[in-house]
């Protein structure tokens, strides 16, 4: 039987709605549990409407893009899905700017910018993930970073009041942004560029994703990086260091290539890469006494318990949970 605010978002216009939708279809990992509701607007304005239904009748929301930096749990992901993808992904180019709507890749993007021979975003090339999700992860590679690039950003906050922000409102950091705490979705970023040559600007995206292939396992179903960069030091050498190359937890392993990505060969659950996150966090930190962070997003509920496991709570970098 359908709930009020179900009936509701069914009936906005410009608002795909589905119910129970399994959220493995929507990420890199292809694992998770069913949304209650996936909702996948065609325009800022019917995005903003979703939020103001969810605030009317306290339905929790979450922002959902290609999934790249996901993990849901198995037991799947109550209340809204929000999906900002090819349903709102116009870009325009005006001089050297260039605004994307937040479910743009970032393939179209640095594409297009080639195409009109603007510099700024190549060493985003062969970057999976919307413009949405970069903005809010500050997305970066080889020392540089999207926020870099960014004049304006606009957002909706909870209430489905829309305003833009500048880049000092953002606190753009390494793989940070003000954005993270979830209560302002983006709608859409305008960014800066230059003028450049497009013969080298194909030709350094060209080898950065030559690059990327050679380091990382592009191929595979991964959520990217799985831990972020410790001070001074890499996940990846300390997880190699410890000897957990390669390491399984069901289908869950953990890649030969670059040891800072988890795959799923296959059939691995969920569950089976949150324990297999844990087993090297903890063996990082009782070689080295560093604690990993995750750099992937874990949601949703477990599949046994009903409720967020403690492996899925925030912890401080002793590894202690709070």
């Amino acid at each position: 039987m359908s709930t009020p605010w179900q009936e509701e978002i069914a009936r906005l216009p410009d608002v795909l709605a589905r119910f129970d939708v399994p959220l493995a279809a929507y990420t890199s990992l292809a694992v998770g549990g069913p949304a209650e509701c996936l909702a996948e607007p065609s325009s800022p304005e019917a995005a903003a409407k979703v939020l103001r239904l969810a605030c009317r009748h306290n339905v929790p929301v979450f922002f959902l893009g290609n999934g790249t930096n996901l993990l849901p749990r198995d037991g799947g992901v109550a209340g809204i899905a929000l999906h900002l993808g090819p349903r709102l992904a116009a870009l325009r180019v005006a001089d050297t700017r260039i605004t994307a709507q937040a479910g743009a890749s970032l393939s179209a993007l640095t594409h297009l910018a080639a195409n009109h021979s603007l510099s700024g975003l190549e060493f985003l090339a062969g970057v999976p993930g919307t413009v949405g999700g970069a903005i809010v992860m500050n997305a970066g590679a080889w020392g540089r970073e999207i926020g870099d690039t960014v004049r304006r950003v606009r957002v909706a906050d909870l209430d489905g009041r829309v305003s833009d922000l500048a880049p000092a409102d953002l606190d753009f950091g390494y793989r940070h942004s003000a954005l993270q705490d979830g209560r302002r979705l983006v709608l859409e970023a305008e960014f800066e560029l230059r003028h450049g040559d497009r013969r080298r600007i194909m030709q350094e995206m060209f080898e950065t994703v030559e690059r990327r292939c050679r380091r990382q396992p592009i191929s595979a179903a991964s959520a990217g990086s799985t831990f972020e960069r410790p001070p001074g030091e890499y996940a990846g050498r300390l997880i190699e260091k410890v000897g957990a190359k390669g390491m399984c937890v069901g289908d869950a392993a953990v890649s030969t290539k670059h040891a800072n990505f988890i795959l799923n060969r296959g059939h691995a659950t969920a569950s089976d890469i949150i324990r297999l996150i844990d087993r090297v966090r903890h063996l990082v930190q009782k070689e080295y006494g560093v604690w990993l962070e995750t750099e992937v997003r874990i949601i949703g509920r477990d599949a046994t318990m009903g409720t967020e496991p403690l492996s899925g709570l925030p912890h401080d970098r002793t590894g202690r949970r709070r």
